[in-house]
């Protein structure tokens, strides 16, 4: 059951973000970020308002801790992706967003099944691939010393996509500590936190919140498609192994790429689809584990 709830998260998180990139088309992605958060936010809380149980003052910490962690990483990939070449900072925001929680869930004691490992490993490494494009191997270019300066990195979008990634990984570690009978308060709570720090940020750079007419419909479509993956994932990360839940979660740019292949054309560079079929054989054997 984990195994599914985390790859469904996957598929919603990946189409949210295939709708975000068309509704950046016409609006500022800062402006899809917010509005997306703010549906999320405003579908959320008069349904528990209603229905919600009273939730416990731990896992709503929790939730918040969660919702802040992915503002900060919205954030930052935002500046990742205005880099010279976006695919740096995406490729480095997705390795981070896998590898700490699964770091985390290996020191805190969790041992998945050896095939699950090797699926795990695979899972990470085919990233990278994934969200490649061919104008980054010529972007690398070292400093006069033959070696990468932090000025470098910054103008690349490593050090943004890194913070990213980490705010991304916190994300899934603060949510898996949140237990099973909370419920999903603390999604409430996440929502809040995220929605506060995006609306700061936005009006803090003197942008308009709202979006062009236009992307208002697409924006609120990722907002349903975010929030929805959200509830999954942190229902499989309830009832699964951390390491493997984020793992399989984090590989959701691979079904933003098919969607932007069969929906809008775009050609796959080799490594991509030798990513696609890497990412393919991990999550399988994680699945068999």
């Amino acid at each position: 059951m984990p195994f599914f709830l985390s790859v469904a998260a996957a598929f919603l998180f990946g189409s949210g973000d295939f709708v975000g990139g068309l509704a950046s088309r016409t609006a500022r992605p800062l402006q899809v970020a917010v509005i997306s958060q703010w549906v999320g936010f405003v579908i959320l809380v008069p349904a528990f308002l209603v229905f919600g149980d009273r939730p416990s003052g731990t896992s709503l910490a929790w939730g918040a801790a969660a919702g802040g962690a992915t503002g900060v990483g919205l954030v930052f990939i935002l500046r990742a992706l205005s880099a010279e070449v976006m695919a740096i900072g995406a490729a480095t925001a997705g390795i981070v967003t896998a590898a700490l929680p699964v770091v985390f869930g290996l020191v805190g004691g969790e041992r998945p099944a050896a095939i699950a490992l090797i699926g795990l490993v695979l899972a990470v490494g085919s990233i990278a691939p994934i969200v490649s494009d061919p104008r980054a191997s010529a972007a690398l270019r070292p400093g006069s010393a033959g070696l990468m300066t932090w000025s470098d990195l910054r103008r690349l979008g490593f050090v943004d996509g890194a913070i990213a990634g980490i705010g991304w990984g916190a994300t899934s570690i603060f949510l898996a500590q949140i237990p099973l009978e909370s419920g999903l308060w603390p999604v409430v709570s996440a929502q809040t936190a995220t929605v506060f720090i995006l609306t700061l940020v936005a009006l803090a750079a003197g942008h308009r919140v709202l979006p062009p007419r236009t992307a208002v419909l697409q924006a609120g479509s990722v907002g349903v498609l975010h929030l929805s993956g959200v509830v999954l994932f942190l229902a499989a990360l309830q009832r699964g192994l951390l390491t493997l839940v984020a793992v399989v979660q984090s590989l959701y740019p691979a079904v933003t790429i098919l969607l932007a292949r069969l929906v809008l054309k775009e050609r796959l560079a080799r490594r991509q689809v030798g990513g696609l079929i890497v990412a393919a054989i991990g999550v399988t054997l994680i699945g068999l584990g």
